[in-house]
């Protein structure tokens, strides 16, 4: 039987040998599976088909009935792997917390080892002593597992 989990499996045994790693599979009732990779060096199409080949030997006829999709999670999905970071140091990130709260800032740093980034944002804010707002650049540190979404904010200035 072919499942998520399963899936999964195969995907996270195989993807380290082409230097990349599994962001989300899903599988749909209407015999679709989209599985997302990424590498930190940039995907390839190559990567996108070995993963598919393997995929298809595992489970021979099988995996006919199903459409398979192999792909990149593309610029505007949410980030689901600190690793998918390492690529976006210096650009624009809107994170929002459990809370609710939004904060777009620059990303700063990633942590791989403690799965934790940084972030720099500027925003006016009131400062004691001033009569206008003032521009503000703060600092923070989150744990991708602490926030309920991560997006790149796309641009085209």
């Amino acid at each position: 039987m072919i499942t998520k989990e399963k899936i999964e499996e195969l995907s996270n045994q195989f993807l380290p040998m082409v230097d990349c790693f599994l962001v989300t599979v899903d599988v749909k009732k209407n015999k679709i599976i989209n599985i997302d990779i990424d590498c930190e060096a940039g995907l390839t199409i190559d990567s996108c088909i070995a993963l598919n080949n393997a995929i298809k030997e595992h489970y021979g006829e099988a995996i006919d009935e199903f459409e398979l999709n192999v792909m990149s999670p593309g610029a505007d999905s949410p980030i689901k792997d600190v690793r998918q970071l390492s690529k976006a140091i210096d650009k624009e990130l809107e994170i929002v917390t459990l809370e609710g709260v939004t904060i777009l800032g620059k990303l700063v740093s990633v942590d791989k080892i403690n799965n934790t980034f940084e972030i720099s944002s500027t925003n006016k804010e009131t400062v004691e002593g001033k009569k206008s707002k003032q521009l503000v650049t703060r600092n923070h540190t989150f744990a991708l597992n602490e926030v309920k979404t991560v997006t790149r904010t796309i641009s085209f200035k």
